[in-house]
């Protein structure tokens, strides 16, 4: 993230990476260009570009790499994802009842009742990877409901709307971490299984 502000490139600073812990443990080098990149997806970097850009334009630039940048702004970065995760749980609880109370308790049990309470406080990825998924189920539930119910022929633009959501947020996961792309096969066969349950081939 501090390149990019700073440089507008992904390229991390070689005298930095090359002896930051063991090779290829956190930097790998491209034999191509001889130049050090982070071995973590791009969408770890983007993710900490608001503390940094805000950090840059406030406190008259940004240290030079293997210097924390501001804890406050990262934390209060932090608190927004946060908010905004909280804000997409409750959403989705209103989909499964009406009862507010019921909503707020299940936000409640979500952000305090488990391991996800020690993500909220600390600078790492899994609170947007969290928030990313969240967005990625209440994207793709109402397109594989509505394909159950009236067929891939019969759907409104809203429908192929949110399976383009649920897309894109898989994306931002698979940009998160590699590992994520198992959810592309999963998210195309459960759309063919809702498009072909009970269906025959004319209908569908």
């Amino acid at each position: 993230a501090r390149s990019i502000v700073l440089r507008g490139e992904l390229s991390v600073p070689e005298q930095f990476a090359a002896r930051f812990f063991a090779p290829g443990q956190y930097f790998v080098r491209n034999e191509a260009n001889g130049r050090y990149y982070s071995k973590y997806g791009i969408m770890n970097a983007v993710m900490s570009l608001p503390p940094m850009w805000l950090q840059a334009a406030t406190a008259g630039g940004i240290s030079a790499a293997g210097h924390y940048p501001s804890l406050l702004l990262t934390n209060v970065w932090n608190v927004v994802l946060s908010t905004v995760l909280a804000v997409l749980l409750y959403a989705l609880a209103s989909r499964y009842t009406q009862r507010v109370a019921l909503r707020v308790l299940f936000v409640v049990g979500v952000l305090y009742c488990s391991f996800l309470w020690f993500y909220q406080r600390a600078q790492s990825s899994e609170i947007y990877q969290v928030l990313f998924f969240t967005a990625l189920f209440m994207y793709l539930s109402p397109f594989l409901r509505a394909s159950r119910e009236r067929g891939p022929l019969r759907l409104e633009p809203r429908a192929w709307a949110g399976l383009a959501g649920a897309w894109i947020f898989a994306a931002l996961l698979l940009f998160t971490r590699v590992s994520y792309g198992l959810l592309l096969p999963i998210i195309a066969l459960l759309a063919l299984y809702a498009a072909l349950a009970g269906r025959t081939w004319q209908e569908v």
